[in-house]
């Protein structure tokens, strides 16, 4: 996990709907709430992810974005996100290049494993 105060490491990404997502083009111009989770549809991801959708309003009234990461597939997150209506997109971190860019562990300090 990055320390508190750290800058958010520069990274492009392609999205579950297949758009690029540049970090750097979102500094000084919204704030990214940037999760990360290991699983589409397991109990307490999907309810990570309703919470976000359920507050998402309040949190892009703060002039913010939610982006979700997982090493979930791009067709596992869009369907994980027309079952459960979510509103923000997310990143199939495949090659979990980008979690580990951010240290982003799972259970036990594991790196989050894809689905197979």
């Amino acid at each position: 996990m990055l320390e508190a105060g750290t800058v958010a490491p520069q990274f492009t990404a392609t999205l579950d709907s297949g758009e690029t997502f540049n970090l750097g083009e979102w500094r000084g111009r919204k704030h990214v709430v940037l999760y990360f989770y290991p699983k589409d549809d397991t109990r307490g991801c999907t309810r990570e992810a309703c919470a976000f959708r359920d507050n998402y309003e309040p949190i892009t009234a703060l002039d913010a974005i939610i982006v979700g990461v997982s090493a979930d597939s791009a067709d596992s997150h869009q369907q994980f996100r027309e079952k459960h209506s979510l509103p923000f997109p997310l990143i199939p971190d495949t090659d979990k290049q980008l979690s580990k860019l951010y240290g982003a562990r799972g259970l036990f300090g594991l790196t989050p494993a894809s689905r197979t």
